[in-house]
């Protein structure tokens, strides 16, 4: 009914597409003839990932995106000023504090939220014990990481040899909390 065949195998691959689209499908053999056509509708994902850096000390720093096929990723400061476009960003100094950068997708107009991309400076000590009320954010031990507090949401302990729960160590349901052995690379 007008439309072109663009394919007869068992599989299509579209190639990169910048805007929805929907294909029809049929189902046709020698013995059975042509089934009823079937729309398939390809929705475009402008969503764009990154992921917090954590660094032990001042240095400039890389940070990478992934997803935004076939749009344009634009890096904002922590004031909402655009500073850059593409995949990646790196720092045009050393950043000596904890820093946050902005991240979007556009594809064809269509402009995702506002993604945080943090930089956070975690110095490399050679234990930590947790006994009083910490603040989110990466704790990083050279050899041990011992707590027994309440975590606040999104906090993450890397310890290169161990990482000791003791009584009074909580987290609460919902709370983004992460527990590795690596250490502080």
């Amino acid at each position: 009914s007008g439309a072109s065949v663009i394919g007869t195998a068992a599989s299509y691959s579209t190639g990169n597409l910048s805007t929805n689209t929907t294909y029809a499908v049929r189902c046709s053999s020698a013995t059975c003839g042509a089934g009823p056509q079937t729309a398939v509708n390809v929705t475009v994902s402008t969503n764009v990932n990154v992921s917090q850096t954590n660094i032990t000390s001042a240095q400039v720093v890389t940070i990478n995106t992934t997803g935004c096929v076939g749009g344009i990723i634009k890096w904002y400061d922590k004031n909402n000023v655009f500073i850059s476009n593409g995949s990646s960003f790196t720092s045009p100094t050393a950043i000596s504090a904890n820093t946050l950068y902005l991240v979007e997708c556009n594809i064809s107009g269509c402009t995702t939220a506002k993604k945080f991309a943090n930089v956070f400076i975690t110095p490399c000590l050679n234990a930590i014990i947790h006994s009083a009320a910490i603040t989110a954010a990466p704790y990083r031990a050279l050899n041990n990481i011992t707590s027994r507090v309440n975590i606040p949401n999104v906090t993450f302990y890397k310890a290169g040899q161990s990482i000791l729960l003791e009584p009074g160590f909580q987290v609460a349901a919902g709370t983004v909390f992460e527990a590795r052995i690596e250490g502080c690379n």
